[in-house]
């Protein structure tokens, strides 16, 4: 088949070019190891884009051989993402950020998730159980420590854009996506002053494509706001208040808790009359905020 063999050869392209990562690893070679980044990441979209447009195509075609190719196309993305990752020291991370993320199944996005964060493969785990543990999350803390400020930029957005690439209808993997990032950007005190900015820009991009975390967030509030102080205020002026959600009788309860509940200088007193300010007051949520 074509599309097979197109992945065979994109996979010895790769291959080979990657192999420039582990040789030229002095700083002199920066800019050609950032040439050789993109080269690839022109690959491995072109290669995508050939594959949805088959996938597309033969959409009544044999099951199996679909679900064959697209494990083909997966272990090709990955093996071409650990590539790339094994040169953060030449900048090479930039290009993390803009694979076509959208075009993988959600194991492997939940593969690549684990990976990113820590390194290893963990071959036959579970991603959803594993990704929960605490000491985990303390782990990826520890590693961005360790990162320069723009490796981390890139990371983070590496890890937000997959999250945005999913469907709408997915729920799981933008959760834990986003719960990384905010824990990382927000509660961490050895990691917040690095990317609290940053963190909070990318909550807001992934909760525009996915707006019910939003709700996630406030219900998260409830625990955290007293860590967070009056940063909680600036989180959620972050997020997309006025665009797409619909907040729930369980999330006004706590927005009224908030007001009822605490002193009018408080931090919680002060999320739920900005929220209450942003919230889209229409008769539609497709109609504009103002024209309400």
């Amino acid at each position: 088949m074509r599309i097979l063999r197109l992945l065979a050869f994109a996979t010895r392209l790769v291959r080979l070019l990657g192999v420039a990562f582990d040789s030229l690893q002095q700083m002199r070679y920066k800019l050609f190891v950032q040439m050789i980044g993109r080269t690839i990441r022109q690959t491995v979209h072109f290669v995508s884009d050939h594959w949805l447009c088959y996938k597309h195509g033969h959409v009544h075609d044999d099951a199996f051989s679909l679900r064959r190719l697209a494990v083909e196309f997966d272990a090709f993305f990955f093996r071409t993402l650990m590539s790339i990752r094994s040169a953060h020291q030449l900048g090479a991370w930039q290009f993390l950020a803009d694979l076509p993320y959208g075009s993988i199944s959600e194991e492997m996005s939940w593969k690549i998730f684990w990976y990113l964060l820590h390194s290893s493969e963990g071959g036959g785990v579970d991603w959803r159980e594993r990704l929960r543990d605490e000491d985990r999350k303390t782990a990826f803390a520890n590693c961005l420590t360790c990162l320069g400020q723009s490796e981390t930029v890139f990371l983070l957005t590496t890890l937000a854009n997959m999250a945005t690439a999913r469907d709408g209808s997915e729920t799981d993997f933008p959760e834990a996506v986003a719960l990384q990032i905010y824990e990382v950007s927000q509660l961490v005190s050895s990691t917040r002053e690095m990317c609290g900015k940053t963190g909070r820009d990318l909550l807001g991009i992934i909760a525009g494509k996915h707006p019910r975390l939003i709700s996630m967030f406030l219900s998260r509030m409830k625990t955290d706001v007293d860590r967070l102080g009056m940063a909680c205020v600036y989180l959620f002026k972050a997020l997309p208040v006025s665009r797409g959600w619909i907040p729930s009788p369980i999330d006004m309860n706590i927005i009224r808790e908030f007001l009822l509940s605490h002193a009018p200088s408080s931090a919680p007193h002060s999320l739920a009359r900005s929220i209450l300010s942003d919230l889209n007051w229409s008769l539609s949520k497709d109609e504009d905020r103002k024209s309400g």
